[in-house]
């Protein structure tokens, strides 16, 4: 009896400890984050899935900079400056390299950030917005269905609308934004005549 409990005990004891495995977050520093590249001319979307993949990631608050610079004594700094630098490399491999030359001297993700929306939100915008104008007067449904239609409709203005974001200060201004309601009814009517056709509901100017 001895002996057998003597070999189960030795049989127990040379089973292979398991390593313990440490789960931890990893994030690929020299990454291209998404396949829009800011090009100059496309800042709007760029920087939309920019602000969509750090905030997935838990950093967006590097961008805004609600994640403030520790003194570079505190204990804290080593992890700050290495997810800054991090960042810094997310946005800097989304740039043409024409346009990333001119932003790796910053020291951090938030001066980088907000360099690039004082230069590209302004200039990019004002183009973008006389683009898809243009986009809006000259779209027809052709071949296309009711409801690709007014999805694409849909698409142009919700850009539209989030690069027109001014407040309306005089009568100049208001008749802008009366020539946009225009031309969004011009826009909508037709669609709205077919799909009321068997609801017997209004057009848009009749709401």
């Amino acid at each position: 009896m001895a002996d057998a409990t003597s070999e189960t005990t030795s049989t127990i004891s040379t089973i292979p400890t398991v390593p313990k495995v440490t789960s931890y977050e990893s994030h690929s520093y020299s990454v291209q984050i998404m396949t829009i590249r800011l090009n100059g001319n496309n800042f709007l979307l760029w920087s939309q899935a920019v602000c969509m993949y750090t905030r997935g990631r838990g950093k967006i608050s590097c961008l805004t900079g609600d994640t403030k610079e520790p003194m570079k004594t505190d204990a804290a700094y080593a992890t700050w400056d290495a997810e800054n630098s991090m960042i810094m490399d997310w946005l800097l491999n989304v740039m043409e390299e024409d346009i990333s030359a001119n932003y790796m001297c910053y020291s951090t993700a938030k001066e980088l950030w907000d360099n690039i929306n004082q230069m590209y939100s302004d200039f990019g915008n004002k183009s973008q917005v006389y683009e898809l104008e243009m986009k809006l007067r000259e779209i027809q449904q052709g071949n296309n269905t009711v409801t690709k239609y007014f999805n694409t409709l849909k698409g142009l203005w919700q850009d539209l609308d989030l690069l027109n974001e001014y407040e309306r200060k005089c009568p100049e201004d208001g008749n802008q934004y009366r020539k946009m309601e225009e031309s969004l009814e011009d826009n909508l009517n037709p669609l709205w005549e077919k799909c009321s056709l068997k609801s017997g509901r209004k057009k848009v100017e009749e709401v």
